[in-house]
Formats: C-alpha cells, structure tokens, sequence
C-alpha cells in the first residue's frame, strides 16, 4: 500500500504536537540553571537602588574624607576639609550617572562579548566587573577614600548593562520554544527582586548606617561570586552555541539532555537548525543611512526611539537613584523615609508580576498608552504638589507618596 500525503502530513502534525509536549515541561535542572543566571540581573536591580536608602551618610562620607579634589570649593570654615554643599550635591550627581554611562558602555560592548567569547563566557566575563567594584567599595571605606567610590558605580554600570543583553540571550537559547516567555520574564523579576532586597537591606537598623554601608554596597559579591562558581562547574553553554557557533553537536546534545532531562533530544536539535535557517533567510543587513532613510522602516523606527525616549523620561531613574530626596523635599521625617522608599520597592515588584499574568490578555499596546497618560498626569500634579507646599502642611508629604507610588505602578 502506498503512503499517502494525508497520513504524511498527520504523522508530521502528531509529531510536533509530541514535540511541543515535551518541550513544555520544566525541569529541575533548567529551573536552578535560570535562577543561577539571573543572580546577575538581581545585581543589576540591586545596584540601582543601592544607593538611595543611605544618600545622607555616604554624602558625609564624601564630604569629610580625603578627596582627589580637596582644593576645589572647600568651605572656609577654619581648616575644615569638608566640602561646599554644592560641590558634594556635584560629586554625589556624578557617582550616580556614572552608573548610567557605565551602563550604556556595558551595553554596547555586550554583542561583541556575545560574540567573542560566548553566552556562558560572556557572563562569567561580565561578574569581572561587579567582582571589582565590590572591593574598591571595601577599600574606599578603609582607606577612606571616596574617588574608588565614584569607580565602582561605574564597574557595576558596565555589569548592569551587559546583564541586559548577556542574559535574555542565554535564557532564550537553554528554553525550549514554549517556555522563553516565562524564562525571559525571569530577568526582569529578579532585576525588581534586587531592587526590593537593596531597599530593606538599606534600612538604618541593618545595614544603612555610617558604619556597615559598606558591606551594603559590596553585597554584588556574594551573588557574583555564587553565580559564576555554579556557572563554571554546574552549567554548560547554550545548546544553541555549542551546536552552530561551536560546531560541536555532540556537546550541543548533551546540554540538551542535561536541560531537558532526556536521552533523545533529536526533535531539540531539529528545532534549533530550523530556528537558525529561518532567522538568517529573514534577516537582511541593512546599513544605518538606509535605516534613517527608509520609508519602509520609518515607522518601526520612530516607534522604537518613541518607546525608548518614554521609558528613559517616565521617571524611573528619578525614583530609582532620588526618592530618598524627594520624600525628605516633601516634608516626611527621617524617620519614616526608609519606609516610603520600600514602599516603592514593593509596588514595583507587585506591579511587575501582575504584568506578566496580563501582559497576553490586555496586549502591549494599552499596556503602554494607559499607563503613560496616567503619568503625565502624575507628573503636574507632583511638581504642582512639591513646587507649592508649605512647612507646616501635613497632607502633601503623602499625597506626594502616593503620586510616586502611582509613577512606580505605571511604569
């Protein structure tokens, strides 16, 4: 009897609807594999706001220790070394873009790590980085000297940066098809975690006090030092790179079998060869003149630079590095600055896991329109709010926490 095209094209269909069975399941393997990975996105959450809870004391820190500009703008009080308020509001304001800027150097370097030494490579080479600003943060507390200070934030910019690339990358090529959307939300949910341990970890009675900020932030260590440890020996490098950047199948297929916790990984290695041979028939270089000149690209790309200039002007970074100045502007007390500061910590962990069970239902784009009216209007009111108080009213110090934690539900 012959074989027709109908059973054919069924025995295809039940096979890949076999495949997708499989590849649907979680293992323990690949589960430990994701979270040892993305200990280096919760650095990069836990550098972000690291420096917020102890503003007042590392500024103190910066003010009365030896400085590389100590005859710039002293204060002329006796032979006092200590700096004009100015100069240290300056000093303070570059600690915290330098972090920024490390972070858009790290970015831009992570395509050619990826490329030159690999997924695994590149993120083993990437904790160099958080590994050396975590002692310059030890050793400036004990020589007392601010300047390694100022250097660190920028190493662990240049780690948070190359995390944003390095890491969805690898995440991508160790899941199977049906489960990178949940691995790829793993990146931004311990990058929230981060941000909420640094704000606990901040508080006066653990850690944010004159004489233990410096273990508060030097913390990076510890998960650079666990991740990269269970990376070298626990975990291999992308199936996906060993099979067509390698060229090793063989060391591609135990990966496999490793993350997928069987023996016949035939359909995965199928599925990563397709995957390769659709990506590079529907990618076509396209030269920068041409980009901006495009009518066919026009509008994808005024979409993208509208998307990206909305998420760098939505506030977050202002929260991020200066909630702590803007509570103490809006008149709460000290005492209770710590706990507002968390507060946004939580609701941004909240917010960011309720957008992962919505994210499909509602769709990216009212996600995105919504939220970003709601924060226009969040804005005039909290600039109106701060512009106008007084010292004695007691409302507008929590209205104004209340239009910050809306800023933090929005974005």
């Amino acid at each position: 009897m012959g074989y027709s095209n109908t059973d054919e094209s069924k025995a295809c269909n039940d096979l890949k609807r076999a495949s997708e069975q499989i590849n649907q399941k979680w293992t323990l393997y690949l589960f430990f594999c994701v979270m040892t990975v993305t200990l280096a996105s919760f650095q990069f959450g836990y550098n972000i706001s690291v420096m917020n809870s102890p503003t007042d004391i590392l500024k103190k820190f910066i003010s009365e220790e030896s400085f590389l500009f100590q005859d710039m703008n002293k204060s002329s009080e006796g032979n006092s070394s200590k700096y004009t308020e100015s100069t240290v509001e300056n000093i303070w304001t570059l600690i915290n873009s330098l972090f920024v800027v490390g972070g858009m150097i790290g970015a831009f370097m992570s395509k050619y790590i990826l490329d030159t030494l690999g997924r695994k490579g590149g993120i083993l080479f990437h904790y160099i980085f958080s590994l050396s600003g975590s002692v310059l943060v030890a050793v400036s507390f004990y020589s007392s000297f601010p300047n390694l200070l100022i250097i660190s934030r920028f190493l662990f910019g240049v780690q948070g940066g190359m995390s944003c690339s390095l890491i969805p990358t690898y995440l991508s090529e160790i899941s199977p098809a049906s489960l990178r959307g949940q691995t790829g939300v793993a990146h931004q949910l311990c990058l929230t975690i981060g941000i909420l341990v640094a704000q606990i970890l901040g508080f006066k009675e653990i850690l944010g006090n004159q004489y233990l900020w410096h273990i508060l932030l030097a913390m990076p260590l510890v998960p650079a030092v666990a991740g990269s440890l269970s990376l070298t020996f626990l975990f291999p490098e992308t199936p996906k790179a060993l099979l067509l950047t390698n060229s090793d199948p063989i060391a591609a297929r135990k990966a496999l079998q490793l993350l997928r916790k069987r023996v016949n990984v035939d359909l995965d290695m199928d599925e990563i060869q397709k995957e390769a041979k659709n990506s590079n028939q529907s990618q076509s270089v396209v030269s920068f003149g041409k980009l901006l000149t495009s009518a066919k690209l026009r509008w994808s790309l005024i979409t993208s630079l509208v998307l990206q200039i909305a998420q760098q002007l939505c506030g977050i970074n202002a929260v991020f590095f200066y909630s702590e100045s803007i509570f103490r502007n809006s008149g709460i007390e000290d005492d209770y600055i710590q706990y507002a500061v968390l507060s946004t910590g939580v609701v941004n962990f909240i917010t960011t896991v309720i957008c992962v069970m919505i994210i499909d239902r509602l769709g990216r784009k009212p996600l995105l329109v919504f939220p970003m009216s709601v924060i226009i209007i969040n804005f005039i009111l909290l600039t109106t709010f701060l512009q106008f108080q007084s010292p004695d009213e007691v409302e507008i110090p929590f209205l104004n926490i209340i239009l910050v934690i809306i800023d933090k539900i929005e974005v």
